[in-house]
């Protein structure tokens, strides 16, 4: 049984990161993790699947976090993870939780419709950010689109 609410929207989350976004309109540049921090995801939660060693609030935000740093293979954030403990509490981990989970969570417990809305929901979050004229910390992106000869 994949995790779905029929009941959530996508205003319901535009609404929401506006909210969120409010709470920081007197900054110019926010972290990523102390946006999704403040972030009430509570609209994605559905039904419990099962019981995993992490919460899914904790692993939505997870999932939203590497969007929204851009980065795409789940090996490269858990070592990114490694070398920001920071963030990873911020997240609301104690542990790094391991590739195999990461995907697990994506491709077997949400369904295609909640993974669109994380997909809406990143869009969104930089659409408003640029709107703001927040910038969000990207480091990790940044570095890798430098060219070859520069890295």
């Amino acid at each position: 049984m994949r995790l779905s609410n029929p009941n959530i929207s996508k205003e319901t989350i535009e609404l929401e990161i506006y909210n969120t976004f409010g709470l920081f309109k007197e900054h110019k540049s926010i972290n990523i993790v102390d946006l999704l921090n403040k972030l009430d995801i509570t609209a994605f939660k559905g039904y419990k699947y099962r019981t995993i060693k992490f919460s899914y609030e904790s692993l939505f935000k997870l999932i939203l976090f590497q969007k929204l740093k851009g980065i795409k293979f789940h090996t490269k954030l858990t070592k990114y993870l490694r070398q920001h403990r920071q963030e990873l509490h911020t997240l609301g981990f104690i542990e790094i939780p391991d590739r195999r989970i990461i995907g697990y969570f994506l491709h077997h417990i949400l369904d295609n419709k909640i993974t669109e809305l994380l997909e809406f929901a990143t869009h969104k979050i930089e659409e408003i950010s640029e709107k703001f004229g927040i910038i969000l910390d990207q480091n990790f992106c940044t570095f890798s689109k430098l060219p070859i000869k520069y890295r």
